[in-house]
């Protein structure tokens, strides 16, 4: 459960909360604003509603394309005749533009802003998987490599847990003489007329990158484990369930789906 609650304080919930920040305000010109009919003769058009830093963006963009920073002082702006209708000042400190644009904009209501900063929240939200809870969690099923499994055993079984395939590769490259030679206690020698040859791009490794191998030659299939069954008391002082079921499915999708161990290919050779 620990590695749950490690995910989610320190990479899910941070994550969420700086989407959050990111798309709280927004900003739409004021009916004739002076501003926007600049930017416009400058080819640069917004949406209704936009993010103040668009704003910010385009203002520092047009300043810096059209040389109206100050020379060897680029934090000053002298601006053009027409940028000085917009922000009556003959000279601008850089860090000033923010302040100076809020002339010019409405912020968007929260019946606006809040269904905006749910969508591009669900747009940009990416957390990767910490793959290793799929790797300690004993109900993960992981597909082999056919050469593997083949020499290895008989294609006997086509779905294995984390620690079975650590076991049976351990003990194969460890015991096996035809493949494999021992050089000494820690490092391997792949025979050269090995199947295994083929397949693995170089020639030794040591025990201690069985685990590295195997990243490489195996694909994760699915578990049966889910917080849900994990999380066995529940406080709904806080929550309801329907918003715990809903969180802990939107924890699992993330956990189960944000990788790269699925990968649907047939790999011909292995580098590690």
């Amino acid at each position: 459960m620990t590695s749950y609650v490690d995910f989610i304080k320190d990479y899910l919930h941070p994550e969420i909360e700086n989407l959050a920040a990111k798309y709280a305000t927004w900003w739409t010109f004021k009916a004739n604003s002076l501003l926007k009919s600049y930017l416009e003769k400058h080819e640069v058009t917004f949406n209704t509603y936009f993010l103040p830093n668009e704003l910010i963006t385009a203002v520092f963009d047009v300043i810096q394309n059209n040389f109206m920073t100050l020379e060897g002082n680029n934090s000053l702006i002298i601006p053009d005749p027409n940028l000085q209708k917009c922000f009556p000042v003959w000279m601008i400190l850089k860090k000033d533009i923010p302040l100076l644009c809020l002339e010019h904009v409405d912020i968007a209501p929260p019946s606006v802003s809040v269904p905006l900063q749910n969508e591009h929240i669900a747009n940009d939200f990416y957390v990767a998987s910490p793959t290793e809870i799929l790797y300690m969690d004993r109900t993960s099923q992981f597909w082999l490599h056919p050469v593997l499994n083949s020499l290895i055993n008989q294609n006997k079984q086509i779905a294995y847990s984390w620690n079975e395939l650590k076991f049976m590769l351990f003990d194969f490259c460890t015991t096996n003489s035809e493949h494999f030679t021992r050089v000494n206690e820690n490092i391997i020698c792949i025979n050269t007329d090995s199947e295994f040859s083929h397949l693995f791009r170089f020639k030794y490794f040591h025990l201690d990158q069985i685990e590295d191998l195997l990243k490489e030659t195996s694909c994760f299939l699915g578990r049966t484990n889910t917080l849900q069954k994990l999380w066995r008391r529940k406080n709904f002082d806080v929550m309801s369930e329907n918003d715990i079921n809903y969180c802990c499915n939107f924890v699992d999708d993330i956990i189960n789906n944000s990788h790269n161990l699925s990968g649907k290919f047939y790999f011909s050779s292995v580098n590690l």
